[in-house]
């Protein structure tokens, strides 16, 4: 099996995605950290993570629902399967952690 990391990110679409949208999400990561409570399931930095993850994700098929609007065939369908190959969460994750070493220096 061939492992799949690119770059140190799980693929060359996760990869490729956070080098093309770099620091766009700093903020959105603060305000979902700052917004995240840990509960009985899952630590403030996990939903924090999670919430931020989906919030990438809209931003992506909004991004690109533009792009492609009426669009169909070869292009749009190779567009769609690397966006479906992309980690939010590892992406998200990134951003949370930068974020919770932030609140930390205050």
């Amino acid at each position: 099996m061939t492992s799949t990391i690119y770059n140190g990110w799980t693929n060359y679409e996760t990869w490729l995605f956070n080098l093309h949208t770099d620091n766009t999400f700093t903020e959105y990561a603060q305000t979902a950290y700052d917004d995240a409570e840990a509960d009985d399931t899952f630590t403030r930095e996990e939903n924090a993570t999670k919430a931020l993850a989906d919030s990438i994700e809209s931003y992506a098929e909004e991004f690109i629902g533009e792009e492609l609007q009426n669009q169909s065939g070869f292009a749009a369908d190779m567009v769609n399967t690397g966006l479906r190959s992309i980690n939010y969460y590892e992406i998200a994750k990134h951003y949370i952690e930068i974020a919770d070493k932030e609140s930390e220096a205050v």
